[in-house]
C-alpha cells in the first residue's frame, strides 16, 4: 500500500470509531516514511491521523506529542495543507477538556471532516457563539433528524461558548482561522445556518420544510438578515429542484441590498446566473458569474470564487467558448480540494465533466464524474451522489453509445433516491431512465415509467412532473404512432397544468402531436399561445421552442414570421433571441428559394453574434451564410464565410471547433464539385482530430465526405480504404450504427467497382 492509502485507510478507521486500528496505520505510515523515502506531506497527514487517534483514545499527551511534532515538520513546507493540518491538531488538542467538545470532535472524526471544512464550521461557531440558547435548540432539531454537520455545528458552538476569552483552547483557534483565511477561506457577513447547509448541500423535501421553519422564525423574530438568507437558500433550493426562475431569487436580493450584505449580494449573483443559464440566457448567466467571481475575490472568499468560476465555465460552454469552459472548469476543482472543501469540490467536478464531455472526452468526464459522485457519497449527500451519477456517469455512457450501463447507473441512481425518501429525485431519475429506454427504441419499459411517474407526482401534487410525464407519453405514443393516444396524453396535459409554465409546457406538448398529425393550423395556435407564456416567465428556450413549432407553415410566411419575431426581439432590448429569429429566417428562407432574404438575415445574425461575443452563434451564422452565398451561385462567399468559421476557432485556439469547421469547409467544397479542395480539407481536419481523443466527427467526416469525393473522382480503394478507417473509428468508440454505415458504404463502393468478392 502507497503512503496515502495507508493514511486513508487510518482516517476511514476513525470514521467508523476504530482508533486503535487507525492509530496502527498511521503509525505504519510513519516507520515507512522514516526507513523509506521521505515524504514530508505523508509525514503530515499520518501524524495528524495519530493526534486524533489520540484525542478519540483520550490520550492529551500523546496527541500533544504528535501535534507539536506535526508542527516542526511543516515548518520547512508552504502548502495549504502543511499549514493548517498541524494548527487544527493542536487545536484539537486544546478542545480535549469538556463534554461538548469530546462529543464535537468525535463527530468531527464521524463526518470526515476536512481542516477547509473544520475551519469554515469553527468559524461560524464563534459567530454564533453570543446566543448559546439557539445553538442547543438546533443540536435537539438536529439529533432528531439526524443531521450530523448540523450537529457538529451546535455542538462546536456550545463548546466554543463556554471558552473564555484568553483561554489556550480559544489562542489556538484564532491562530488555526488566521491560516485558513490565509488560505481564502474567509467568513464574513453570513449566515451560519446558511453556511453550515451548503458544506452539507441538499435540496430534498426536509431540506425545503427546514429552509422555511427558519425563514418563518426570522420573519417573527424581526431578524432582516437571517430572513434574507434564509430567502437565498430556499432560492438555491428551488433552482436545485429544477426550477428555472424564482421570485425568492428577487425577494433576497432586495433584502440583501437592504442591509449591505456584500456576501449575500454576491451570492445572489451567483445563483442568478444559474437562474439565466437554466432560461436559455448564457450571455446573461456569464455577466453575473463573472460580477460573483469579482467580489468573492475582493472578499477574500475563495471558495465562492471558485463556484463563481465553474459558473462561468458552464456559460462559456453554452457560448461554444470551449478553451474558457475547459481552463475555469480543470481549475475550480484544484482549488478546492487544496483547501479539501469536498461537497464544493464536488460540484466543481460535476461542472469539470460536462464540460469534458463536450469536448468529447467521455473517458474523462466519466472518471471526474464518479470522482464527484464519491464525494458527495463521503460527506452524506446521497442526493447529490445520485444526480452525480444520473446527470455526469451515465451521460457519458450515453455518449459512448452503452445504453445498457447507463440503464445500470440510473438504476444505481433510483435506489440511492428512493432509500433517502426523495420524491422529487425519484420522478427525475425514473424520467431520465425512461428517456434513457427511448435511446435504444424500448418504448413498452419507457411508457411504464412515465405511468408510474404521473401516478406518483399525481398523488403527491407534483403537477410539474406531471404535466411533464404526460407530454413525454405523448411524444412517445407519436413514435408508436398512436395518434389518438398521443392526443389523449397531451389533453391530460393540457388539464393538469395550473401555472403558466407548466401550461405552457403542455400547449408546446399538444402543438408537437398536433403538428404529428398534420392539424397545422390548430398545432400553430397551441405553439403560439405556449410562446407567449414561455416569454411571460422570461424562459427563453422555450419561447423559442415554441416559435419554431408556430413557424411550421409555408417557407415563405415562416420567413415573414421570423423575421418579426426579430424585430420584436431586437425592440425590446433582446439582441441574442433577435439574432437568433434572424437565423431562423435565414434558414426559412432558403427553402422559400429566396436566397438574396436569407443572406440579408444571415448577415444581421453574424453581426449581433459578433457584437455580443457569442462564438456559437457566429459560427451558426457563418455556416447559415455559407449556404445562402452557394444558392445565390456566388461560389466564392460561401467558401470566405466557411472559411471564416475555421479562422473564428482558430483564433480562438479551440482544437475542436477548427477540426469541425473544417470538416464544414470541406463539405461546402464537395457541395460546390470542387474535389481537390475538399480531400485536401479533409486531410487538414483528420490531422486535427489525432490531437484529440476518438471522435465520431471524424467518421462522419469520413463517410459524408471523403467517400464520396474519392467516388466522384474514381478512386474506389482510397474510399474502400475511408470506410474501413471510418468503421475503426466507430467500433473503437463502441457506436455499433456508425460502424454498419461504414461498411455499408464500403459494400457500395466494392459494388461499384464490380468487386463482389470484397
Amino acid at each position: 500500500m502507497s503512503h496515502g492509502a495507508l493514511v486513508g485507510r487510518a482516517l476511514a478507521l476513525l470514521r467508523q470509531d476504530d482508533p486503535s486500528g487507525a492509530l496502527e496505520c498511521a503509525n505504519e505510515v510513519l516507520e515507512s516514511i522514516r526507513s523509506d523515502s521521505p515524504d514530508k506531506a505523508a509525514e503530515i497527514s499520518a501524524l495528524c491521523a495519530c493526534v486524533d487517534a489520540h484525542v478519540a483514545l483520550g490520550d492529551a499527551t500523546k496527541a500533544l506529542a504528535k501535534a507539536e511534532e506535526a508542527s516542526s515538520l511543516a515548518k520547512s513546507l508552504t502548502t495549504s495543507f502543511a499549514e493548517a493540518a498541524p494548527s487544527l491538531a493542536m487545536v484539537k488538542v486544546k478542545l480535549m477538556a469538556s463534554q461538548e467538545s469530546k462529543e464535537a470532535l468525535a463527530l468531527l472524526r464521524e463526518i470526515g471532516a476536512s481542516w477547509g471544512e473544520t475551519a469554515l464550521l469553527l468559524a461560524l461557531a464563534l459567530r454564533a457563539a453570543k446566543e448559546p440558547a439557539q445553538a442547543r435548540s438546533l443540536l435537539e432539531r438536529a439529533r432528531r433528524l439526524q443531521q450530523r454537520w448540523q450537529e457538529t455545528f451546535a455542538l462546536l458552538t456550545l463548546a466554543v461558548a463556554a471558552l473564555s476569552k484568553g483561554s489556550p483552547a480559544m489562542a489556538e483557534i484564532d491562530k488555526f482561522l488566521a491560516v485558513a483565511k490565509k488560505h481564502g477561506l474567509h467568513i464574513g457577513d453570513v449566515d451560519p445556518a446558511s453556511s453550515v447547509r451548503r458544506l452539507q448541500g441538499s435540496s430534498t423535501m426536509e431540506d425545503m420544510q427546514e429552509i422555511h421553519d427558519r425563514l418563518s422564525a426570522a420573519a417573527k423574530a424581526g431578524q432582516r438578515s437571517a430572513q434574507a438568507w434564509a430567502t437565498l437558500d430556499l432560492a438555491d433550493a428551488k433552482l436545485g429542484q429544477g426550477l428555472m426562475k424564482v421570485q425568492e431569487l428577487e425577494d433576497a436580493t432586495t433584502q440583501l441590498q437592504k442591509i449591505g450584505s456584500k456576501e449575500g449580494l454576491a451570492m445572489a449573483k451567483f445563483q442568478a446566473s444559474r437562474s439565466h443559464l437554466a432560461c436559455g440566457r448564457p450571455i446573461e448567466a456569464l455577466a453575473d458569474a463573472l460580477v460573483a467571481a469579482k467580489n468573492f475575490k475582493d472578499l477574500g472568499d475563495a471558495v465562492g470564487e471558485a463556484a463563481a468560476c465553474s459558473a462561468c465555465a458552464l456559460a462559456h460552454l453554452e457560448l461554444g467558448q470551449l478553451p474558457e469552459a475547459v481552463s475555469l472548469a480543470s481549475k475550480a476543482p484544484q482549488d478546492l480540494a487544496e483547501r479539501g472543501l469536498r461537497r464544493a469540490c464536488a460540484d466543481a467536478l460535476r461542472v469539470a465533466s460536462q464540460v469534458y464531455l463536450q469536448l468529447g472526452e467521455q473517458e474523462r468526464a466519466m472518471q471526474v464524474g464518479l470522482e464527484a459522485a464519491a464525494a458527495l457519497r463521503d460527506v452524506g449527500d446521497s442526493r447529490g451522489e445520485a444526480f452525480a451519477l444520473l446527470n455526469e456517469v451515465a451521460s457519458a455512457y450515453v455518449f459512448r453509445k452503452e445504453v445498457d450501463s447507463a440503464l445500470n447507473v440510473a438504476s444505481a441512481s433510483l435506489r440511492l433516491l428512493r432509500a433517502a425518501e426523495d420524491l422529487p429525485g425519484e420522478l427525475a431519475a425514473l424520467k431520465a431512465t425512461a428517456d434513457l429506454h427511448l435511446c435504444r427504441g424500448d418504448t413498452e419499459p419507457a411508457l411504464r415509467l412515465l405511468q408510474e411517474v404521473i401516478s406518483l407526482s399525481h398523488d403527491s401534487g407534483d403537477v410539474s412532473d406531471e404535466v411533464d410525464a404526460h407530454v413525454s407519453c405523448a411524444r412517445l405514443r407519436v413514435l408508436r404512432c398512436e395518434a389518438a393516444e398521443a392526443t389523449l396524453s397531451a389533453e391530460a396535459a393540457v388539464k393538469a397544468a395550473s401555472t403558466e409554465m407548466t401550461e405552457a409546457k403542455a400547449l408546446l406538448g399538444m402543438a408537437k402531436v398536433l403538428g404529428a398529425k398534420e392539424e397545422m393550423s390548430a398545432a400553430r395556435e397551441a405553439a403560439q399561445k405556449a410562446a407567449a407564456l414561455f416569454k411571460q416567465k422570461g424562459y427563453c428556450s422555450g419561447e423559442f421552442l415554441a416559435l419554431d413549432l408556430a413557424w411550421q407553415c409555408s417557407a415563405a410566411e415562416a420567413t415573414k414570421l421570423a423575421q418579426q419575431s426579430a424585430q420584436a426581439f431586437h425592440s425590446s432590448g433582446d439582441l441574442c433571441s433577435a439574432a437568433k429569429a434572424q437565423l431562423s429566417a435565414s434558414r426559412h428562407a432558403l427553402r422559400a428559394r429566396s436566397a438574396d432574404v436569407a443572406t440579408a438575415a444571415a448577415e444581421k445574425a453574424l453581426q449581433i453574434f459578433r457584437e455580443l461575443k457569442h462564438t456559437k452563434g457566429e459560427a451558426e451564422a457563418l455556416q447559415s451564410l455559407s449556404a445562402a452565398e452557394a444558392a445565390r451561385g456566388r461560389p466564392s462567399s460561401s467558401i470566405k464565410a466557411a472559411v471564416d468559421m475555421v479562422a473564428l476557432y482558430t483564433r480562438r485556439g479551440d482544437l475542436r471547433g477548427q477540426a469541425e469547421a473544417t470538416c464544414r469547409l470541406a463539405k461546402v467544397y464537395l457541395d460546390l464539385g470542387m474535389l481537390k479542395d475538399a480531400l485536401s480539407e479533409v486531410g487538414e481536419a483528420r490531422l486535427l482530430f489525432q490531437k484529440l481523443p476518438p471522435q465520431l466527427e471524424e467518421a462522419q467526416l469520413l463517410l459524408e465526405v471523403a467517400i464520396p469525393t474519392h467516388g466522384a473522382m474514381e478512386n474506389p480503394p482510397k474510399a474502400v480504404a475511408m470506410a474501413e478507417d471510418a468503421a475503426n473509428i466507430c467500433r473503437s468508440l463502441g457506436d455499433r450504427v456508425g460502424e454498419a454505415k461504414a461498411f455499408k458504404a464500403c459494400a457500395k463502393v466494392c459494388v461499384q467497382k464490380n468487386d463482389t468478392k470484397s
